[in-house]
């Protein structure tokens, strides 16, 4: 017999599962900060990063654009409506309307305000810097770890499933779009996948409603579209009632959304973007096409849409899949859906959605091909060779390749003569009477300057309604989106009537409107058109705020003209209040945008709001009303509200239904007499 008193004692199986799950997971949350070494060290900056002095609002130097477009958008664009969207909702309020662009826009039907990314949910509990960081890492770690787990879910091995992992933080896709609500929207691509592999309604539900709260229609499409081919194979009621509960929950954002989206004209018309065939021969060779970094790029599409190389390692792993035999059969019909969505990209197809990125989010799914592959590699050195070359690589490009810049150069620091403008013009700390401003070229880049208090009758951003772009036409005709420059005064009429006090033809070249524009009058004269572009036309010839034309049935065409100055209180940017009580009967007109969401009442009684000018805001009121109040609640909020509680409850419920039948089960008379007999 074998003496056992020296021996050590075993360790139970489970214990070492345990121990063994903490270190993967501990790896898996260490793998984003390798691949991107931005999110903890401050001396460097993605791509991603917002970079301020690509914008004059913010930055006394002569605008040149930056190198790498990714400085652009995430400063001109995310950053001024996500810190808008910040203040509105640390005020308690839902951020329903955004005051400071395009005379006044929807807030929460604009994707591009990321209301639910993790930086804007950290913001009253951390730093800017340190919530943005904390937002890179995360949008990192759920896509890697998601690809870890489908492929133990398709029954891959561990190391298999860090090839997965490690091959998903190489595509350049995420880094391209880690400051968009795009990246928010593709991270849960492969959970989404998990969920309907295991027919696992909660998790399908709440996955679907993290992808639609992104914010980003077009990529949560692309996501389903490409889901629904794993559903289609596996079809179960259960993943079915996900998706539909997951919809439910997120529709507070997707329904107003939605209602924004049917009323877009720019959307439609950018809906049949697609790439160039050249383009696709990115993926065989990195940045075939040079890089804005190194000044000699020349691709035959936009930057952001020519990267799709996923690195050479990941590239060998794929063909390796598709080579071998027992993995042929699994390997095949994802690679020969890949190249299904890079010809939907090419070609493109009809509608508001833009098809250009389909093919960046489908190469994320050669990640599973390339773990396929990683089978293959039996030795240890060779598993190990791979794996580090994929992640030394990954880490390489992201560190040398993408413009990384230092951290001083991204301070948003406010110019002084933004700021004196803003003085000038009354908009410090309040800037609701404190009337518009308009730049020329791209001085005073629309987003940017709300930073500095100073509102816009532009805006850079897309989707923009059809009244918008009819108003960004009379500016400047034809419109150029997304931020619609303009190069010549437009007509001042025009401006008058849009509450446009200043226009800025350089930071030190300010011209003053002669005449005072305030932001609200009450006229009795007022005529009646039939269709916006009319109106625009007659404020564009003509001032007429005196008798301003309104879509109404009746005028008053005959009744005098003048023109009295209304002071305007803004509790909040969805309620603006005016006092009436020494203005007899009329109409009060606002040279804010119109919008269907809009209601407004005198002393409490509902009366219509008109739209006067193509574009701004009327109400009639009577000769003993006192106070008129207007108040922004559209039908798409209330019942996305709505649908949303209810799915809140409906899954409360059924968590707690599958809770109680899992304790009844296990309290049974069968389960009883199985103990009994043990």
């Amino acid at each position: 017999m074998l003496s056992s008193h020296n021996s050590e004692p075993m360790v139970p199986l489970k214990t070492r599962q345990y121990y063994r799950s903490i270190r993967l997971n501990l790896l898996l949350m260490v793998l984003p900060i390798i691949f991107c070494p931005s999110i903890i060290n401050p001396e460097l900056i993605l791509s991603g990063h917002r970079h301020f002095s690509s914008s004059n609002a913010i930055s006394e130097a002569t605008y040149s654009p930056p190198k790498n477009p990714l400085h652009s958008d995430p400063a001109l664009l995310l950053y001024p409506l996500q810190e808008k969207a910040k203040q509105t909702i640390a005020n308690g309020r839902p951020p329903l309307w955004n005051p400071d662009i395009y005379g006044g826009a929807p807030l929460l039907a604009n994707g591009q305000a990321k209301i639910f990314s993790p930086s804007t949910i950290l913001s009253p509990l951390a730093t800017r810097e340190t919530a943005t960081e904390f937002e890179q890492w995360f949008i990192l770690f759920v896509l890697s770890s998601g690809f870890f787990h489908l492929a133990r879910q398709v029954q891959l091995s561990t190391f298999s499933a860090l090839v997965s992992a490690s091959c998903a933080l190489a595509m350049p896709f995420m880094y391209i779009w880690i400051h968009h609500p795009i990246a928010l929207a593709a991270c849960w691509f492969p959970w989404l996948i998990v969920g309907v592999l295991q027919s696992n309604l909660t998790k399908t539900a709440l996955i679907t409603a993290f992808i639609l709260l992104s914010g980003h229609p077009g990529t949560s499409l692309h996501v389903f579209a490409l889901a629904s081919v794993v559903f289609i194979s596996k079809p179960t009621v259960k993943s079915f009632i996900g998706f539909v509960l997951g919809m439910g929950l997120s529709a507070l954002l997707w329904l107003p959304q939605l209602a924004f989206v049917l009323e877009s004209e720019s959307l439609w018309s950018r809906g049949d973007n697609h790439l160039h065939f050249a383009t696709i021969l990115d993926i065989f060779w990195p940045q075939l096409f040079g890089h804005p970094s190194t000044d000699n790029f020349r691709g035959p599409d936009e930057w952001a849409s020519s990267q799709l190389h996923i690195g050479f390692p990941c590239l060998y792993l794929v063909l390796v899949g598709l080579l071998q035999s027992s993995s042929r059969r699994q390997s095949l019909p994802i690679v020969f859906g890949v190249l299904i969505a890079a010809l939907i990209s090419i070609v493109g197809l009809p509608g508001p959605v833009n098809h250009t990125r389909l093919i960046g989010l489908a190469l994320m799914s050669l990640c599973i091909p390339a773990a396929l592959g990683a089978q293959h590699i039996q030795s240890k050195l060779g598993q190990m060779v791979i794996l580090l070359s994929i992640i030394g690589l990954g880490h390489w490009t992201n560190r040398h390749h993408t413009d990384v810049i230092p951290q001083h150069k991204v301070e948003p620091i406010i110019s002084p003569w933004a700021i004196t403008l803003a003085e000038d013009l009354d908009c410090t700390p309040n800037p609701s009477n404190c009337g518009r401003f308009i730049g020329l070229d791209n001085h005073l880049i629309p987003n940017t300057a709300s930073l500095a208090q100073l509102r816009d009758l532009r805006g850079y951003d897309l989707p923009v309604s059809r009244q918008t772009r009819r108003l960004m036409a009379a500016l400047r005709n034809p419109p150029q989106s997304p931020w619609f420059p303009i190069e010549t005064p437009p007509p001042k009429p025009l401006l008058l009537f849009g509450n446009v006090r200043a226009i800025v033809f350089e930071p030190k070249n300010i011209q003053w409107l002669e005449q005072e524009s305030p932001r609200a009058w009450f006229t009795q004269c007022h005529q009646s058109v039939s269709r916006p572009q009319e109106a625009l036309q007659i404020i564009s010839d003509k001032d007429l705020r005196s008798c301003p034309p309104v879509e109404i049935r009746n005028g008053n065409p005959t009744a005098p003209r003048s023109m009295i100055p209304i002071p305007v209180s803004e509790p909040y940017a969805e309620k603006l209040m005016f006092d009436i009580s020494n203005v007899g009967e009329g109409l009060v007109v606002i040279g804010d945008s119109f919008d269907e969401g809009w209601r407004a009442t005198v002393d409490g009684i509902s009366t219509p709001i008109y739209r006067a000018g193509g574009f701004a805001r009327a109400a009639m009121v009577p000769s003993d009303g006192e106070t008129l109040i207007m108040t922004y609640e559209p039908a798409s909020w209330v019942w996305g509200l709505r649908i949303s509680l209810f799915a809140i409850i409906c899954l409360i419920g059924q968590m707690a239904w599958v809770h109680i039948r899992h304790l009844w089960l296990s309290s049974g008379p069968d389960n009883t007499q199985s103990h009994s007999a043990q």
